[in-house]
């Protein structure tokens, strides 16, 4: 039998998965899921940073390692150590500082509130999908292509 070079299913990647027992069949259907969490965010963050200055938008928008992180704690049942933590704390520490000097500083508030509410929803579903990902990608084997193009589709 003759070897297939180049192919995907030889890949070193490929051969690493099915060692580890990963399933290589996938639905294309579940890359959906995670398409579509990105999908809403993406509309909710940019309505955002119309609301709010673009160094708000851009400290806010740090708040994603927050929302990821709590997620995998509870969805992957993820384990942080003291330096995740740490680093945690000052993530949350800015991301407050600037939030909360915004809306101080504004002059019309409304906007502002709402436009920090956006992004941090945008957030909180942003994070939905890196897990949902991670934890189709901790069952499954898929080539990155295939996946990106895959959610892309699904997006579109």
């Amino acid at each position: 039998m003759r070897k297939r070079h180049g192919s995907i299913e030889s890949s070193p990647d490929a051969i690493r998965a099915i060692k580890q027992g990963k399933k290589q069949k996938i639905n294309a259907l579940w890359l959906a899921i995670p398409a579509f969490f990105d999908f809403m965010a993406i509309p909710l963050m940019n309505l955002g940073l119309i609301m709010v200055s673009a160094s708000v938008y851009q400290m806010l928008r740090g708040g994603l390692i927050l929302m990821t992180a709590v997620s995998s704690i509870i969805f992957l049942k993820a384990t942080l150590y003291i330096h995740h933590w740490t680093s945690l704390f000052f993530i949350v520490g800015g991301v407050v500082t600037v939030g909360v000097s915004s809306i101080l500083r504004s002059s019309s508030d409304d906007n502002n509130i709402i436009g920090i509410v956006l992004i941090l929803i945008s957030q909180v579903l942003s994070a939905a999908h890196w897990i949902v990902e991670e934890k189709i990608l901790l069952t499954y084997y898929i080539h990155p292509f295939r996946m990106v193009g895959l959610e892309g589709f699904f997006a579109l």
